[in-house]
């Protein structure tokens, strides 16, 4: 069965690849395998099944439609591909410079670490090293006035068995 449109309510089919021109009347091809035509008497616009030939043309055009796209999407997974490899590539940089950067601040946080340990054993043993250095030097006092006592009480000695060292240490004031 043929339906009608009039002529103010007819749409064009989407595909305008598939266009046959025909001497006779206004034809156009459909999706659905059919094709247009208008009435010559009535103006209406009916469609109707196509020819062997029409159906083949329309296979043909649709499998070069099919190839155009399979082209299209090589070129596009070709091109994701290359934006991919560029990504991976960015990626393995960014993530060598990372690795670099991690290294030098490690080295810095370790020389960091050091110098911090050092001086926080300089805090806590402060006192103790200067309770130690403040000992050793009342202990070299100490055991200069004892070596001086030691040195005095010889020269007391001497100076009681002669008369020239003793009137050389009244002279000098040690005695």
């Amino acid at each position: 069965m043929l339906k009608c449109w009039k002529l103010s309510t007819f749409r064009a089919s989407a595909t305008r690849q598939h266009r046959k021109p025909q001497n006779s009347g206004v034809h156009e091809e459909n999706d659905d395998a059919t094709r247009v035509v208008r009435h010559p008497a009535t103006g209406c616009f009916a469609a109707a099944p196509l020819h062997a030939q029409d159906r083949f043309e329309v296979i043909l055009a649709e499998i070069k439609e099919i190839r155009v796209d399979m082209k299209q999407l090589r070129m596009e997974m070709n091109q994701f591909r290359v934006e991919m490899n560029q990504f991976r590539k960015e990626t393995v940089l960014r993530f060598e410079q990372v690795d670099k950067r991690f290294e030098q601040v490690n080295g810095r946080f370790e020389f960091i670490q050091t110098i911090l340990g050092i001086l926080i054993m300089g805090v806590l043993a402060g006192p103790f090293i200067a309770e130690r250095l403040r000992r050793r030097r009342e202990e070299r006092e100490q055991r200069m006035w004892d070596e001086l006592q030691r040195l005095l009480i010889v020269m007391r000695s001497l100076a009681r068995k002669d008369p020239q060292v003793h009137e050389a240490l009244v002279d000098s004031h040690l005695l």
